[in-house]
């Protein structure tokens, strides 16, 4: 796997990565300022992983690659923390 994003965010739904030419799959790794709720979705915005709680870091796909077929889009999203606005940093690995 090759790193693909390191993005920084707060709500805001960010693009990791498009599948431009062929079917991708990923491994996201994030770290939040706060407890969040942390989320993969597909370019129809349907979850590809999610954390269970809310949390300060962790890794999205636990279980193995998170992947979409050509021309599709990988986006993340942290949400749930109600003590303000936190600061998500975002590492994305992508094969091939």
């Amino acid at each position: 796997m090759r790193e693909v994003a390191r993005i920084e965010s707060a709500f805001d739904k960010i693009e990791l990565t498009r599948a431009e030419t062929h079917d991708t799959c990923v491994r996201v790794a994030f770290e939040a300022s706060l407890p969040v709720v942390a989320k993969l979705f597909d370019s129809e915005g349907n979850v590809l992983a999610s954390t269970d709680a809310p949390a300060t870091e962790g890794i999205l796909g636990p279980r193995g690659p998170v992947c979409v077929r050509r021309s599709d889009v990988i986006s993340a999203m942290a949400g749930g923390s109600e003590a303000g606005a936190p600061r998500v940093r975002w590492v994305a690995w992508q094969a091939p």
